[in-house]
Protein backbone atom coordinates (compact mmCIF):
# COMPACT_ATOMS: atom_id res chain seq x y z
CA UNK A 1 0.00 0.00 0.00
CA UNK A 2 2.81 2.39 0.91
CA UNK A 3 4.58 1.77 -2.41
CA UNK A 4 1.32 2.41 -4.29
CA UNK A 5 0.81 5.75 -2.54
CA UNK A 6 4.38 6.79 -3.32
CA UNK A 7 3.95 5.94 -6.99
CA UNK A 8 0.64 7.84 -7.19
CA UNK A 9 2.23 10.87 -5.54
CA UNK A 10 5.10 10.85 -8.02
CA UNK A 11 2.65 10.80 -10.91
CA UNK A 12 0.07 13.28 -9.67
CA UNK A 13 2.28 16.05 -8.28
CA UNK A 14 4.27 16.71 -11.46
CA UNK A 15 1.11 16.63 -13.59
CA UNK A 16 -0.33 19.49 -11.56
CA UNK A 17 2.84 21.54 -11.79
CA UNK A 18 3.89 21.10 -15.41
CA UNK A 19 2.38 20.99 -18.87
CA UNK A 20 5.02 18.50 -20.00
CA UNK A 21 5.54 15.28 -18.07
CA UNK A 22 7.40 12.27 -19.46
CA UNK A 23 7.29 8.76 -17.99
CA UNK A 24 10.32 6.63 -18.91
CA UNK A 25 12.57 3.86 -17.64
CA UNK A 26 13.51 0.28 -18.29
CA UNK A 27 13.09 -3.21 -16.93
CA UNK A 28 16.25 -5.28 -17.27
CA UNK A 29 17.24 -8.58 -15.79
CA UNK A 30 18.56 -12.02 -16.52
CA UNK A 31 20.11 -15.22 -15.25
CA UNK A 32 23.77 -15.48 -14.24
CA UNK A 33 26.02 -18.38 -13.32
CA UNK A 34 29.34 -17.45 -11.73
CA UNK A 35 32.28 -19.15 -10.08
CA UNK A 36 34.08 -16.77 -7.74
CA UNK A 37 36.41 -17.19 -4.75
CA UNK A 38 39.58 -19.18 -4.07
CA UNK A 39 40.63 -22.71 -4.96
CA UNK A 40 40.63 -23.53 -1.23
CA UNK A 41 36.85 -23.17 -1.14
CA UNK A 42 34.39 -25.94 -1.94
CA UNK A 43 32.61 -25.77 -5.29
CA UNK A 44 29.35 -25.19 -3.45
CA UNK A 45 30.91 -22.08 -1.91
CA UNK A 46 32.28 -20.74 -5.20
CA UNK A 47 29.42 -21.52 -7.58
CA UNK A 48 26.30 -19.40 -7.70
CA UNK A 49 23.43 -18.88 -10.11
CA UNK A 50 20.17 -17.00 -9.97
CA UNK A 51 17.78 -14.48 -11.46
CA UNK A 52 19.31 -11.01 -11.15
CA UNK A 53 18.28 -7.42 -11.72
CA UNK A 54 20.55 -5.31 -13.95
CA UNK A 55 19.42 -1.95 -12.56
CA UNK A 56 15.77 -1.52 -13.55
CA UNK A 57 14.36 1.93 -12.88
CA UNK A 58 11.41 4.24 -13.50
CA UNK A 59 11.59 7.97 -14.04
CA UNK A 60 9.42 11.08 -14.35
CA UNK A 61 10.65 14.33 -15.83
CA UNK A 62 9.17 17.56 -17.03
CA UNK A 63 9.71 21.21 -17.80
CA UNK A 64 7.97 24.58 -17.81
CA UNK A 65 8.65 27.38 -20.28
CA UNK A 66 9.48 30.51 -18.28
CA UNK A 67 9.95 32.73 -21.32
CA UNK A 68 13.10 34.40 -22.56
CA UNK A 69 14.66 31.08 -23.63
CA UNK A 70 14.53 29.86 -20.02
CA UNK A 71 12.96 26.65 -18.74
CA UNK A 72 12.41 25.15 -15.31
CA UNK A 73 13.27 21.44 -15.35
CA UNK A 74 12.80 18.59 -12.89
CA UNK A 75 13.35 14.84 -12.71
CA UNK A 76 12.60 12.00 -10.29
CA UNK A 77 14.16 8.53 -10.74
CA UNK A 78 13.84 5.42 -8.60
CA UNK A 79 15.22 1.89 -8.72
CA UNK A 80 12.57 -0.79 -9.27
CA UNK A 81 14.11 -4.20 -8.67
CA UNK A 82 12.74 -7.26 -10.45
CA UNK A 83 12.15 -9.00 -7.12
CA UNK A 84 9.54 -6.36 -6.28
CA UNK A 85 11.04 -5.62 -2.87
CA UNK A 86 12.52 -2.20 -3.59
CA UNK A 87 11.30 1.16 -4.83
CA UNK A 88 14.15 3.43 -3.80
CA UNK A 89 14.55 7.02 -4.91
CA UNK A 90 18.35 6.88 -5.13
CA UNK A 91 18.96 7.76 -8.77
CA UNK A 92 19.27 11.19 -10.43
CA UNK A 93 16.59 13.42 -8.90
CA UNK A 94 16.77 17.19 -9.22
CA UNK A 95 15.21 20.56 -9.99
CA UNK A 96 16.93 23.16 -12.12
CA UNK A 97 17.04 25.80 -14.85
CA UNK A 98 17.96 25.43 -18.51
CA UNK A 99 18.75 28.16 -21.00
CA UNK A 100 21.31 29.55 -23.40
CA UNK A 101 23.82 29.64 -20.54
CA UNK A 102 23.61 25.88 -20.06
CA UNK A 103 21.90 23.79 -17.37
CA UNK A 104 22.00 24.15 -13.59
CA UNK A 105 20.74 21.27 -11.45
CA UNK A 106 20.21 21.09 -7.69
CA UNK A 107 19.69 17.66 -6.12
CA UNK A 108 21.05 14.14 -6.43
CA UNK A 109 23.01 14.05 -9.69
CA UNK A 110 25.56 11.71 -11.28
CA UNK A 111 29.08 13.07 -11.00
CA UNK A 112 31.05 13.93 -14.17
CA UNK A 113 33.28 10.96 -13.29
CA UNK A 114 30.31 8.59 -13.11
CA UNK A 115 29.00 9.83 -16.45
CA UNK A 116 32.40 9.20 -18.05
CA UNK A 117 32.66 5.71 -16.53
CA UNK A 118 29.09 4.71 -17.43
CA UNK A 119 29.74 5.72 -21.03
CA UNK A 120 32.59 3.19 -21.19
CA UNK A 121 30.71 0.27 -19.64
CA UNK A 122 28.29 -1.15 -22.24
CA UNK A 123 27.48 -4.38 -20.36
CA UNK A 124 24.41 -5.47 -18.37
CA UNK A 125 25.43 -7.44 -15.28
CA UNK A 126 25.11 -8.09 -11.58
CA UNK A 127 28.39 -9.96 -10.97
CA UNK A 128 31.65 -8.01 -11.27
CA UNK A 129 32.94 -10.81 -13.55
CA UNK A 130 30.51 -9.85 -16.33
CA UNK A 131 31.09 -6.09 -16.48
CA UNK A 132 33.40 -3.23 -15.56
CA UNK A 133 32.48 -3.25 -11.88
CA UNK A 134 36.08 -2.76 -10.78
CA UNK A 135 37.02 -0.15 -13.37
CA UNK A 136 33.82 1.82 -12.78
CA UNK A 137 33.78 1.56 -8.98
CA UNK A 138 34.41 5.27 -8.35
CA UNK A 139 31.22 6.42 -10.07
CA UNK A 140 28.81 8.10 -7.63
CA UNK A 141 25.63 10.15 -7.45
CA UNK A 142 25.86 13.08 -5.05
CA UNK A 143 23.49 15.63 -3.54
CA UNK A 144 25.10 18.64 -5.12
CA UNK A 145 25.05 21.72 -7.31
CA UNK A 146 25.76 20.77 -10.93
CA UNK A 147 26.42 22.90 -14.01
CA UNK A 148 26.49 21.60 -17.59
CA UNK A 149 27.65 23.98 -20.32
CA UNK A 150 26.05 24.30 -23.76
CA UNK A 151 27.88 22.85 -26.73
CA UNK A 152 30.71 24.95 -28.16
CA UNK A 153 31.51 23.51 -31.57
CA UNK A 154 31.60 19.98 -30.17
CA UNK A 155 33.21 20.95 -26.86
CA UNK A 156 31.43 21.02 -23.49
CA UNK A 157 32.25 20.99 -19.80
CA UNK A 158 30.56 20.22 -16.49
CA UNK A 159 31.24 21.23 -12.89
CA UNK A 160 29.85 19.78 -9.68
CA UNK A 161 30.22 20.68 -6.01
CA UNK A 162 28.86 18.53 -3.18
CA UNK A 163 28.97 20.23 0.26
CA UNK A 164 30.74 18.28 2.98
CA UNK A 165 27.63 18.09 5.14
CA UNK A 166 25.75 16.38 2.28
CA UNK A 167 28.60 14.01 1.47
CA UNK A 168 28.94 12.95 5.11
CA UNK A 169 25.25 12.56 6.01
CA UNK A 170 24.64 15.99 7.53
CA UNK A 171 27.67 16.01 9.82
CA UNK A 172 28.54 19.63 10.72
CA UNK A 173 32.08 18.60 11.57
CA UNK A 174 32.59 17.62 7.93
CA UNK A 175 31.39 20.90 6.41
CA UNK A 176 34.94 21.67 5.33
CA UNK A 177 35.26 18.46 3.32
CA UNK A 178 33.39 19.03 0.04
CA UNK A 179 33.78 16.93 -3.10
CA UNK A 180 34.42 18.61 -6.45
CA UNK A 181 33.92 17.17 -9.92
CA UNK A 182 34.93 18.41 -13.36
CA UNK A 183 34.23 16.99 -16.79
CA UNK A 184 35.50 18.03 -20.23
CA UNK A 185 34.14 16.54 -23.43
CA UNK A 186 34.41 16.67 -27.21
CA UNK A 187 32.27 14.97 -29.86
CA UNK A 188 32.27 15.39 -33.62
CA UNK A 189 31.45 13.10 -36.56
CA UNK A 190 31.42 10.02 -34.36
CA UNK A 191 34.73 10.74 -32.65
CA UNK A 192 34.65 11.57 -28.96
CA UNK A 193 36.97 12.25 -26.03
CA UNK A 194 36.27 12.77 -22.32
CA UNK A 195 38.24 13.76 -19.27
CA UNK A 196 36.74 13.63 -15.79
CA UNK A 197 38.15 14.16 -12.31
CA UNK A 198 36.73 13.95 -8.81
CA UNK A 199 38.52 15.50 -5.85
CA UNK A 200 37.54 14.85 -2.22
CA UNK A 201 38.79 17.16 0.55
CA UNK A 202 39.69 15.18 3.67
CA UNK A 203 42.80 16.81 5.09
CA UNK A 204 42.91 17.90 8.72
CA UNK A 205 45.50 20.19 10.33
CA UNK A 206 46.47 17.49 12.77
CA UNK A 207 49.47 15.32 11.93
CA UNK A 208 48.52 11.94 10.56
CA UNK A 209 45.22 13.14 9.11
CA UNK A 210 43.79 11.62 5.97
CA UNK A 211 45.08 13.01 2.70
CA UNK A 212 42.82 14.30 -0.05
CA UNK A 213 41.66 11.68 -2.56
CA UNK A 214 41.32 12.19 -6.29
CA UNK A 215 40.54 10.08 -9.36
CA UNK A 216 41.21 11.00 -13.01
CA UNK A 217 39.73 9.28 -16.07
CA UNK A 218 40.55 9.90 -19.73
CA UNK A 219 38.74 8.12 -22.57
CA UNK A 220 38.44 8.43 -26.34
CA UNK A 221 36.91 6.53 -29.21
CA UNK A 222 34.61 6.36 -32.20
CA UNK A 223 30.87 5.61 -32.20
CA UNK A 224 29.20 5.79 -35.62
CA UNK A 225 28.41 3.74 -38.72
CA UNK A 226 27.60 0.60 -36.65
CA UNK A 227 31.10 0.64 -35.11
CA UNK A 228 32.03 1.37 -31.51
CA UNK A 229 35.66 1.43 -30.37
CA UNK A 230 36.76 3.08 -27.13
CA UNK A 231 39.57 3.01 -24.63
CA UNK A 232 40.10 4.56 -21.23
CA UNK A 233 42.80 5.02 -18.61
CA UNK A 234 42.28 5.82 -14.93
CA UNK A 235 44.50 7.00 -12.10
CA UNK A 236 43.59 7.25 -8.42
CA UNK A 237 45.53 8.73 -5.49
CA UNK A 238 44.86 7.96 -1.81
CA UNK A 239 42.01 5.61 -2.70
CA UNK A 240 41.13 2.03 -1.86
CA UNK A 241 42.96 -0.66 -3.84
CA UNK A 242 41.77 -2.49 -6.91
CA UNK A 243 39.54 -5.46 -6.26
CA UNK A 244 36.62 -3.57 -4.72
CA UNK A 245 33.37 -2.13 -6.08
CA UNK A 246 31.15 0.93 -5.52
CA UNK A 247 33.79 3.03 -3.79
CA UNK A 248 33.12 6.57 -2.54
CA UNK A 249 36.44 8.42 -2.54
CA UNK A 250 35.10 10.83 0.09
CA UNK A 251 35.15 7.95 2.58
CA UNK A 252 38.55 6.48 1.71
CA UNK A 253 41.01 5.87 4.54
CA UNK A 254 44.09 4.96 2.50
CA UNK A 255 47.07 7.33 2.37
CA UNK A 256 49.89 7.04 -0.17
CA UNK A 257 47.98 4.52 -2.27
CA UNK A 258 47.87 4.72 -6.06
CA UNK A 259 45.79 2.82 -8.61
CA UNK A 260 46.38 2.61 -12.36
CA UNK A 261 43.80 1.06 -14.68
CA UNK A 262 42.89 0.79 -18.35
CA UNK A 263 40.17 -0.70 -20.52
CA UNK A 264 39.46 -1.09 -24.22
CA UNK A 265 36.13 -2.06 -25.77
CA UNK A 266 34.80 -2.72 -29.25
CA UNK A 267 31.45 -3.59 -30.84
CA UNK A 268 30.02 -3.81 -34.35
CA UNK A 269 26.37 -4.08 -35.38
CA UNK A 270 25.37 -6.56 -38.09
CA UNK A 271 21.66 -6.05 -38.67
CA UNK A 272 20.02 -6.93 -35.34
CA UNK A 273 23.16 -8.50 -33.79
CA UNK A 274 25.92 -6.59 -32.01
CA UNK A 275 28.96 -8.67 -30.95
CA UNK A 276 31.17 -6.90 -28.41
CA UNK A 277 34.32 -7.40 -26.36
CA UNK A 278 36.09 -5.66 -23.46
CA UNK A 279 39.51 -6.13 -21.86
CA UNK A 280 40.49 -4.34 -18.62
CA UNK A 281 43.53 -4.24 -16.34
CA UNK A 282 44.32 -2.58 -13.03
CA UNK A 283 46.97 -2.56 -10.31
CA UNK A 284 47.64 -0.84 -6.99
CA UNK A 285 50.77 0.48 -5.27
CA UNK A 286 50.48 1.18 -1.57
CA UNK A 287 52.45 1.52 1.66
CA UNK A 288 49.99 -1.01 3.05
CA UNK A 289 51.43 -4.46 2.26
CA UNK A 290 47.93 -5.95 2.35
CA UNK A 291 47.16 -4.04 -0.87
CA UNK A 292 50.54 -3.30 -2.48
CA UNK A 293 50.86 -5.06 -5.82
CA UNK A 294 47.19 -5.99 -6.01
CA UNK A 295 45.95 -6.33 -9.56
CA UNK A 296 43.28 -7.69 -11.87
CA UNK A 297 42.97 -8.72 -15.52
CA UNK A 298 39.56 -9.09 -17.10
CA UNK A 299 38.04 -10.10 -20.44
CA UNK A 300 34.36 -10.12 -21.47
CA UNK A 301 32.79 -11.24 -24.75
CA UNK A 302 29.14 -11.27 -25.69
CA UNK A 303 26.44 -10.10 -28.05
CA UNK A 304 23.18 -8.14 -28.05
CA UNK A 305 20.19 -8.97 -30.23
CA UNK A 306 17.65 -6.22 -30.98
CA UNK A 307 14.18 -7.76 -31.03
CA UNK A 308 12.79 -4.25 -31.55
CA UNK A 309 13.72 -0.63 -30.90
CA UNK A 310 12.80 -1.10 -27.25
CA UNK A 311 13.60 -4.73 -26.45
CA UNK A 312 17.08 -6.29 -26.55
CA UNK A 313 18.30 -9.77 -25.65
CA UNK A 314 21.86 -10.33 -24.47
CA UNK A 315 24.41 -13.00 -23.65
CA UNK A 316 27.89 -12.59 -22.16
CA UNK A 317 30.84 -14.62 -20.87
CA UNK A 318 33.40 -13.11 -18.52
CA UNK A 319 36.74 -14.05 -16.97
CA UNK A 320 38.45 -12.19 -14.13
CA UNK A 321 41.85 -12.98 -12.63
CA UNK A 322 42.74 -11.05 -9.48
CA UNK A 323 45.14 -11.01 -6.56
CA UNK A 324 44.96 -8.98 -3.34
CA UNK A 325 48.68 -8.11 -3.14
CA UNK A 326 52.07 -9.03 -4.61
CA UNK A 327 52.42 -12.04 -2.27
CA UNK A 328 48.93 -13.43 -2.83
CA UNK A 329 48.03 -16.13 -5.33
CA UNK A 330 46.04 -15.39 -8.46
CA UNK A 331 42.33 -16.17 -8.22
CA UNK A 332 40.48 -17.03 -11.43
CA UNK A 333 36.76 -16.23 -11.62
CA UNK A 334 34.37 -16.69 -14.51
CA UNK A 335 30.72 -16.30 -15.30
CA UNK A 336 27.98 -16.61 -17.93
CA UNK A 337 24.90 -14.44 -18.21
CA UNK A 338 21.87 -13.97 -20.42
CA UNK A 339 18.99 -11.54 -20.11
CA UNK A 340 16.52 -9.07 -21.60
CA UNK A 341 16.28 -5.27 -21.50
CA UNK A 342 13.02 -3.46 -22.28
CA UNK A 343 12.91 0.34 -22.43
CA UNK A 344 9.77 2.45 -22.14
Amino acid sequence: MKKTLIALALVSLPVAASAEVILYGNIRGGVEFTREGTSAQLKSERNAWGVVDYGSYIGFKGSEDLGGNLKAIWQVEANTSLDGDSFVNNRDTFVGLEGGFGTVKLGRVSTPLKQALDAQDNWEYDSRVLGLGYYGRFGQRRTSLNYQSPDFGGFNFAFQMAPGSNVHDGSRTDDGKPVFGLGLGYKNSGFFARYAVEYARKSTPAAGGLKDSHVHNLSAGYDANNLYVAGGIQYGKNVSPVGSTNIDIARQTENNAKTKEAQISAAYTFGAVTPKVTVAYGRADSNNTAYDGGRYLQAIVGADYAFSRRTTGLVSVGWLREKANSDAKNVNNWGVGTGVVHKF
